[in-house]
């Protein structure tokens, strides 16, 4: 509530002043400024002087109401008593806050001269006490009355509040007033009413419940809530409830209203869960539906002293309650070690004790608990922290919170601390209602003494679906990071049943070994391991031999190999150890961090990423050839597993993401040897990993092997390490291309048919002349096949990723005299399977040159054809080249040609044309021999194996001779025969029939068969005319 510090009453005959309406609104609830908070106004019943040194005030009573009717004083350089008005009635709810106090004084005075009059003193009473904080203002008083406002909504004038201190009849104000100066005439301070407002928030706020502890061997339960309870239903026994059959007998509330002690049918030892419900706080508020808290109850029973462990902690500073412990039930804490040992067995330095048991109250009431110590401690009661200096310091007093405790009552209590070096203290101290601090007495320490127990043979681990009675049982695969429950069971001396009367504490390990195959002593524990966790589990009545759902904490790190070892005693030397009949894996949660990556196109390494899903350009990689993968091992916390140096496999899918190079089928992975560092971190590496095919695809990894000590006992899922996520790998591309002759290829003989050839028996052609141009019968045809490092068809070389052209093929023919310049291009084609065919051009054409005269020989052309794709040429990579040509010799001999006789048509004659000279009659024809000749290698001789050369009239050319002018044509005829043929002048015609003509080979065949000219005469002889002259051939 917000109200104006003056607020004047001009009017004080006023009905309203002083009617009923506004003492019901005073009376009433009004709102608050703070969320949630609402204030009650209230006049006092009480006002009266205290007398003391100041000037008294007359009728103190008439400040109880504002009616015009004052408590007056006359001051004149002199201060009033205080005017003091309590029992206002007030009706603050129980569990309220109270967030401040505004205290209104409705006051005037008679003069204003002289300095006024104005405030001395405006306190709070409390509990029936005046404060120490002053509100009073200097604010002059008029001579109407005003109402003016001290303190504020949120001002609690330096006091701590309840709702029953406002209700109490002894809360109120304390007003003091004063005239300063004694100059001129006296002032009448008068004060009509003195009143009070109070903000404060209701307690809506459910108690919670803290906690609950059973009680050794006393069938009772304290439970602890988070405020102070409502004390009938904290004492309903109905309103609590427990498991496994155990009713509440009664609920007692304790001296510090927050705690309940609560009495039980019998308990036996084991967990239970205790269920609230109907339990209030002051303010009625009950707890929340469904409300339990879980707690475990000891077997035993209580006996003087307390439990403590004392750890040596391996030697190592900071490793607190680490070791192997040493139990001493001591009778208190109260230990000046100094330099020297706690206990036998333990170091002076570097070491910790736990002490755990009960303290007893011996009366109700407040109580603080100090701690002396050196080095650092904790001290926790009820489940509460009172003390926290968990610090290296000497000698040191820590108080606690005062605490309220019941007498008789056990509460239960653990004290930490630590030894760092030198000197060692270790003290518990109480006082009682601020009394001394003495030390807490041996009297006043519990432990629960635990029951005789029956000995057992042996002990075992399995899981918790084992049938009941077995005294073996599996172990299934456990992932890295996540907790797990077991089961353990005692087995009789003969080691043939359970034994249900086992109810001592056992150590539990778990021991790995990153290896398997372990080599096991006597009591099947391994020779050598590493242990993973260790903790104490008690066995009690309510266990039967069998203790189920044993808690195992998170290993982080992968173990192939794990058992779990059982020790009893828990402390001490042990003198029964078992191990699990199983043992079991902690495998890996997932595989993350997959790379693929490469050094060059065909080198492993980690230079280069392999994520290529493009067909053109980008890094590629061979296929076949090595490549590294690595991988990195999490547990289900996303930690690294160091432990892991396991072999994954691969499973190969289309691409995450589409890319051009990107296959629809796949070829196989092959890890090769995987391999982790010495000692394992993690991170496994391929590093002569390949991909059989081309293109690009999707990868993932698995282990299937990693958990294989389970492959009898855990199924797939729970023994695999589960499919990493997919990364794109690519772009590989062949090897090598191998090529292969895919036809018989055969030259023509003459480059002519058989048909074109003078009549008789074939083969009518047998021989090609030098100089001669020559073509295909049929043209080669090869066999491109893209293949891996080991030889295999890259079947997915093929549309977006074949990148041959023609251009990219060389074919290689013998060098001079041969000469293939003509021909042609050759044309390639895919076979769209990894394969494609090269055709040479059909029309290409082919001469041994003509040079010197030469002896026959048989024509050996072969021809090698190979590819090569420079598609891929760039840093780290190159050319993929041909290993391994076609190459079409024949048998050795030569590509083939289609003629006949001894060379089969390869033959090769050095040749030249004859044309005889000859004379005849102007009147006639003359017909002229003409024959071709080969050398033979001493001579020229008639080519008798000639039968294909025409004697077209365009092979020849005539020319001018001797004589006169003369007009003649030449007609040809057919084809040699035996080297051998003819051609035929026609008679002369015009004026001029006498004389002669040349005929010298044309440009047509002169290339292979030049000659010289022949000399051909009409009308002109040696002897004199010649009337007829007849030629016999």
């Amino acid at each position: 509530m917000t109200m104006h510090p003056e607020l004047v009453n001009p009017q004080k005959s006023s009905p309203f002043h002083h009617g009923a309406a506004l003492a019901a609104l005073l009376l009433g609830l009004v709102w608050s400024n703070t969320a949630g908070a609402v204030t009650q106004i209230r006049s006092p019943a009480t006002c009266s002087t205290v007398a003391g040194t100041g000037v008294n005030w007359a009728n103190p009573v008439r400040a109880e109401t504002s009616n015009n009717s004052d408590a007056t004083a006359t001051l004149d350089g002199s201060t009033t008593d205080f005017l003091r008005c309590v029992d206002y009635g007030f009706t603050i709810p129980v569990g309220a806050t109270i967030n401040g106090i505004i205290v209104n004084v409705e006051r005037a005075s008679n003069r204003t001269a002289n300095g006024g009059s104005r405030d001395a003193a405006m306190r709070i009473v409390q509990g029936g006490t005046i404060g120490t904080d002053d509100r009073s203002t200097a604010t002059a008083y008029t001579t109407t009355d005003v109402v003016e406002a001290h303190g504020g909504a949120a001002d609690l004038w330096g006091l701590a509040w309840t709702s029953a201190d406002i209700n109490a009849a002894n809360f109120g104000a304390a007003f003091r007033a004063t005239k300063p100066s004694s100059s001129g005439l006296s002032h009448t301070v008068s004060v009509d009413h003195i009143q009070i407002i109070v903000d404060f928030t209701p307690d809506t706020t459910a108690p919670t419940l803290l906690n609950a502890f059973g009680i050794c061997g006393l069938n009772r339960i304290l439970v602890n809530f988070s405020e102070t309870l409502d004390t009938a239903s904290a004492q309903t026994a109905a309103n609590y409830t427990l498991t496994g059959g155990v009713t509440v007998t009664s609920a007692t509330l304790q001296a510090d209203g927050r705690s309940v002690s609560l009495q039980t049918s019998a308990m036996a030892a084991g967990t239970y869960t205790l269920n609230v419900a109907n339990v209030s706080d002051l303010a009625l508020n009950p707890v929340a539906i469904g409300t339990q808290t879980g707690f475990t109850v000891e077997t035993g029973a209580l006996a003087p002293g307390i439990n403590g462990l004392y750890y040596d902690q391996n030697g190592t500073p900071g490793a607190f309650f680490t070791g192997t412990p040493i139990q001493r039930i001591d009778g208190t804490i109260d230990f000046s070690w100094g330099a020297g040992i706690p206990i036998a067995g333990i170091g002076a330095d570097d070491f910790s004790v736990r002490w755990t048991g009960y303290v007893l109250a011996p009366a109700n009431g407040s109580y603080v608990l100090r701690t002396n110590s050196d080095d650092g401690v904790r001290l926790y009661l009820n489940g509460q922290t009172l003390i926290d200096n968990w610090t290296d310091h000497g000698p040191t007093n820590d108080d606690s919170a005062p605490v309220t405790l019941t007498a008789n009552q056990v509460y239960p209590l653990q004290m930490d601390f630590y030894e760092r070096g030198g000197g060692a203290e270790a003290h518990l101290l109480a006082n009682y209602e601020n009394g001394a601090f003495n030390t807490v007495p041996a009297g006043n320490f519990f432990y629960c003494a635990p029951p005789a127990s029956a000995t057992p043979g042996s002990f075992n681990a399995y899981e918790n679906a084992t049938a009941a009675g077995a005294i073996a049982g599996v172990i299934n695969t456990k992932i890295a990071g996540t907790a797990f429950n077991l089961d353990l069971i005692a087995r009789n001396l003969a080691k043939t049943a359970i034994e249900p009367g086992f109810i001592e504490d056992v150590k539990v390990e778990l021991l790995g070994n990153t290896a398997t195959n372990i080599v096991l002593d006597a009591d099947n524990c391994p020779l050598t391991s590493t242990v993973l966790s260790t903790s104490t589990q008690t066995f009690i009545a309510g266990d039967a031999g069998r203790k189920s759902n044993v808690s195992f904490v998170a290993i982080a790190d992968a173990w192939r190999d794990v058992r779990v070892r059982i020790s009893h005693p828990a402390i001490g030397v042990a003198s029964t150890v078992a191990c699990s009949s199983d043992n079991f894996a902690i495998r890996p949660a997932s595989l993350s961090g997959v790379t693929v990556t490469d050094a060059t196109w065909q080198t492993a390494g980690a230079a280069r990423p392999l994520g290529n899903r493009i067909a053109i350009g980008g890094n590629v990689h061979k296929a076949g050839q090595p490549f590294t993968i690595a991988a990195t091992a999490l547990n289900s916390a996303s930690v690294v597993t160091a432990n892991y140096a396991g072999g994954p496999s691969v499973t190969v899918s289309a691409c995450g993401i589409p890319g051009t190079a990107c296959t629809a089928s796949f070829g196989v992975v092959s890890t090769g040897t995987w391999s982790a560092p010495v000692p394992a971190n993690g991170t496994v590496t391929a590093g002569t990993a390949t991909y059989s095919e081309v293109g690009s695809f999707g990868l993932q990894l698995t282990d299937t092997t990693f958990s294989d000590v389970d492959l009898a006992d855990s199924s797939a899922v729970e023994r695999h390490i589960p499919l990493s996520a997919k990364i794109d790998v690519g772009r590989f591309v062949p090897d090598h291309f191998a090529v292969s002759n895919n036809n018989t290829p055969q030259y023509r003989t003459y480059n002519a048919l058989d048909g074109a050839c003078t009549a008789g028996p074939a083969p009518r052609r047998t021989f090609t002349y030098i100089g001669q141009p020559f073509g295909w019968v049929t043209p080669p045809l090869a066999l491109i096949t893209a293949r891996n490092a080991s030889g295999a068809t890259t079947a997915n070389y093929r549309g977006a990723l074949w990148k041959l052209t023609a251009a990219d093929i060389n074919e290689a023919y013998p060098p001079a005299p041969f000469d293939a310049s003509a021909r042609g291009s050759p044309s390639l084609i895919s076979l769209n399977n990894g394969t494609g065919i090269i055709s040479s051009d059909a029309a290409g054409v082919f001469v041994y040159t003509r040079a010197a005269a030469q002896a026959p020989f048989n024509a050996n052309i072969s021809l090698s054809v190979s590819v090569q794709d420079a598609a891929e040429a760039g840093a780290n990579q190159g050319t993929i080249v041909t290993t391994s040509s076609a190459v079409f010799n024949g048998t050795g001999a030569g590509i083939a040609f289609d003629g006949g006789g001894a060379s089969s048509g390869t033959e090769m004659r050095f040749g030249r044309f004859k044309i005889n000279n000859t004379y005849g009659s102007e009147l006639l024809p003359l017909p002229v021999v003409v024959f071709t000749q080969y050398w033979s290698g001493a001579a020229f001789a008639v080519n008798s194996a000639d039968h294909c050369t025409a004697t077209l009239s365009g092979n020849f050319v005539l020319g001018p001779g001797t004589g006169g002018t003369i007009n003649t044509t030449l007609q040809g005829g057919v084809p040699l025969s035996s080297g051998i043929g003819k051609i035929t002048l026609t008679k002369p015609t015009g004026f001029t029939t006498k004389g002669s003509v040349t005929v010298t080979p044309s440009a047509t065949v002169t290339g292979y068969l030049p000659g010289g000219a022949g000399h051909e005469t009409f009308g002109i002889y040696k002897r004199g005319p010649v009337i007829y002259v007849r030629e016999m051939y």
